[in-house]
C-alpha cells in the first residue's frame, strides 16, 4: 500500500471525471471501491483510513494510494458536508 498526501492548490484540470462523486456528512462513513487508486477532497475535511495508516485532508487537497485487498474507509469530520471525488485510474489523476 502507497500513499501520498499533496499540498492544496496544485490541481491540474483535465477532460477527465472521476469513477465516483460523494457527499458525507459528519460521522458518517464510506467503504471506498477496490479499484479506487486516488481521493481528491473538494470540501470539508476527510479522514482517510487504510489499513491502520490515517490521513485528514481537507479541501483542495489529494492523495493517491494502491489498495491490494485492503480496505479504505473515508469519514466526513466537520460540520461542512464532505464532497469526495474518488478516482480509479492513477494515469488520469495526476499529482503536480
Amino acid at each position: 500500500m502507497r500513499l501520498v498526501k499533496t499540498n492544496r492548490g496544485t490541481t491540474q484540470q483535465n477532460s477527465t471525471t472521476p469513477m465516483l462523486r460523494l457527499v458525507l456528512y459528519k460521522g458518517e462513513v464510506y467503504r471506498l471501491p477496490a479499484t479506487s487508486q486516488g481521493l481528491r477532497v473538494l470540501s470539508g475535511i476527510a479522514w482517510v483510513t487504510l489499513t491502520g495508516q490515517d490521513i485528514f485532508l481537507e479541501a483542495g487537497e489529494k492523495a493517491l494510494f494502491t489498495l491490494r485487498g485492503e480496505i479504505a474507509l473515508a469519514s466526513a469530520l466537520s460540520d461542512v458536508p464532505l464532497v469526495l471525488e474518488v478516482w480509479g485510474d492513477k494515469d488520469l489523476f495526476t499529482l503536480n
